[in-house]
């Protein structure tokens, strides 16, 4: 009975008909968990077939049409719970063809904002993309996204689904496929879109969550990017820049109030919040001094990373007589920087400082990785 549904229903020249059947078919199959393993009279698995099928109508549907999101839906859950199906000769003339569909879909003026479509035909696009395996279509589609990146200001939810779909698409690729220039300039822009979100007070949530798993993906990437844009030519820019830093210091501290893990990006942003409290120009001037004045009560969050990263820096080793010795040098440029740091912190508010010293006692953070450092001291002794 499934065969013969299928079979009827895949290639009928009517497509709203076409999605319905398919739908139900795939209705069917998820209540009834049935395993690709029956072959049909085509010599293809159900699932090849309903590939087939899903492909060749979400190709035929206009993607700004409602009805074509049940489609796009149905086929982005298909290649997500059996990313093992193979695309055959067939299946790949029809991703292409989805792929040139898409393309333009993304181009159109004229196109639907409905962000669902969006996210379900970037994940159809890079799991095509994948199978094909094809170094100029990789590269077609980088700088298709490159585009779209760039347009994506004016919307809050295209820059989600975009640089989602950045991440989604790098997640699972051959670097040698794709030039590491082309990377690079998609990550510049995805980077700087997900930054500005941080202007919009309604986007603050998709901005965090977006800068944050950019910087878990390509941590270097991010760091250089935020010098980047502190360090562009025009002051207004740079201020800009800096206020989205402390928008996001701000911000990730409710998150990590209780937390014993020190987030490393969170150490990049109070780092260069720090650097700017000497800075020649006034205005950045005073943008760290307030940050530095609202940031009274987690002062100790601006002093952790300091502090961490001076005890990270030591490696011990304690001799049977009891001497201890350091195992590897300090980075004496870091360790400088941080003095320096710390000096600017003491020069701005000493009060401030003198009761964190005086009142404070150690995190949690800074305890867990000093026993970590005693323990490796005493595994080397032994």
């Amino acid at each position: 009975y499934f065969r013969l549904f299928l079979e009827k229903y895949i290639d009928h020249p009517a497509e709203k008909l076409n999605a319905i059947g398919l739908n139900m078919f795939w209705t069917t199959m998820e209540k009834r968990d049935i395993e690709d393993r029956w072959s049909t009279s085509k010599g293809k698995s159900f699932f090849e077939l309903l590939l087939e099928g899903f492909l060749k109508t979400a190709t035929a549907l206009d993607p700004s049409k409602s009805s074509s999101k049940i489609v796009f839906n149905r086929l982005y859950s298909l290649i997500q719970k059996y990313p093992t199906l193979s695309l055959t000769e067939v299946l790949k003339e029809l991703g292409e063809s989805f792929l040139t569909n898409f393309e333009t879909f993304l181009e159109s003026e004229t196109r639907n904002f409905d962000m669902e479509i969006f996210e379900f035909g970037f994940g159809i696009s890079t799991w095509i993309l994948r199978k094909l395996g094809d170094q100029k279509a990789f590269e077609a589609w980088m700088m298709r996204l490159e585009r779209f990146l760039e347009e994506s200001s004016r919307r809050a939810g295209f820059t989600t689904v975009a640089v989602k779909g950045v991440l989604s698409f790098l997640s699972g690729s051959d670097d040698s496929i794709v030039s590491k220039e082309i990377i690079r300039n998609v990550l510049r822009i995805a980077i700087q879109r997900s930054w500005q979100l941080l202007d919009d007070i309604s986007s603050h949530t998709s901005a965090i969550n977006l800068i944050t798993e950019l910087f878990e993906a390509h941590p270097n990437e991010m760091k250089y990017q935020i010098k980047a844009m502190l360090a562009q030519e025009e002051v207004r820019l740079r201020e800009a820049s800096l206020q989205r830093l402390v928008v996001f210091w701000k911000l990730t501290g409710f998150k990590t109030k209780n937390s014993l893990k020190i987030s490393r990006l969170e150490d990049i942003v109070d780092f260069e919040l720090l650097e700017y409290l000497e800075n020649e120009h006034p205005v950045l001037r005073q943008i760290a001094k307030s940050w530095l004045i609202d940031s009274s009560e987690w002062y100790q969050r601006i002093m952790d990373p300091l502090l961490y990263n001076l005890i990270e820096q030591c490696s011990l080793f304690t001799t049977v007589s009891k001497r201890v010795f350091h195992t590897k040098e300090y980075d004496v440029k870091l360790v400088f920087d941080i003095f320096r740091k710390t000096k600017h912190l003491i020069s701005n508010n000493v009060t401030q400082y003198a009761k964190f010293v005086l009142e404070s006692r150690l995190s949690d953070t800074l305890i867990v990785q000093g026993y970590n450092l005693l323990v490796e001291e005493k595994s080397e002794t032994n």
